[in-house]
């Protein structure tokens, strides 16, 4: 199939293809805004060791960091608060290994329950520091109870993705019933399927 034909093919069948588009899109439209949102709260929390040393800061950081990664402070911060169900939460840290910064995000689907848990979390993180590992007070930044923002689901990445499949979609069908059950549309259709026999003349189709 020429690129031509496959034009050709296209404006025969466009009215097929944007409706197969729309319906996709309109679907996956639907579905994404019955999602429930998606909250982030998010804090940064600075480590600065009792002796002062960079080097030493930066150590505690990395092993405050695979402690919050371990789950420990998550589960001590959600009995605390009450939370029985941890899996609605989904936590995220962030250390470089030459930082004494830590970065702490709390993914779910209460916007309360999210700014909340990242609150605590910072506070039992700083109390563990203090008293397990010789550290003043973590440093953190920004307000002292993180507002929780909507972070997903991605709704426009999802109806893009939608209006693409559904147009491959409608497009590969129309190609497949192509080849599966070839017709002739034009003089040039009739040419090439009779060995490219000249088309002499046309019958017009008379509507009533």
């Amino acid at each position: 199939m020429t690129f031509r034909e496959l034009l050709d093919l296209l404006h025969l069948h466009v009215k097929f293809l944007v409706g197969l588009t729309l319906l996709v899109t309109v679907a996956a439209a639907i579905f994404s805004f019955a999602m429930p949102n998606v909250y982030t709260a998010s804090t940064s929390m600075q480590v600065i060791s009792t002796s002062g040393g960079e080097a030493e800061s930066q150590l505690v950081a990395n092993d405050l960091a695979s402690l919050l990664e371990s789950g420990k402070i998550k589960d001590q911060a959600l009995g605390e608060l009450g939370i029985t169900d941890g899996d609605d939460f989904e936590v995220t840290v962030g250390s470089a290994t030459n930082s004494r910064l830590i970065k702490l995000s709390v993914e779910g689907k209460d916007s309360d329950q999210v700014s909340l848990l990242v609150q605590q979390m910072s506070v039992d993180l700083s109390t563990h520091a203090q008293t397990n590992m010789a550290t003043q007070p973590l440093v953190q930044a920004g307000a002292a109870a993180p507002a929780a923002s909507v972070s997903g689901p991605p709704r426009k990445k999802y109806i893009a993705y939608a209006a693409i499949g559904g147009f491959v979609l409608a497009l590969a069908i129309v190609v497949l019933r192509e080849f599966s059950h070839p017709r002739v549309h034009s003089g040039r259709d009739a040419s090439k399927l009779l060995d490219g026999v000249s088309v002499i003349g046309y019958i017009p189709e008379i509507k009533d």
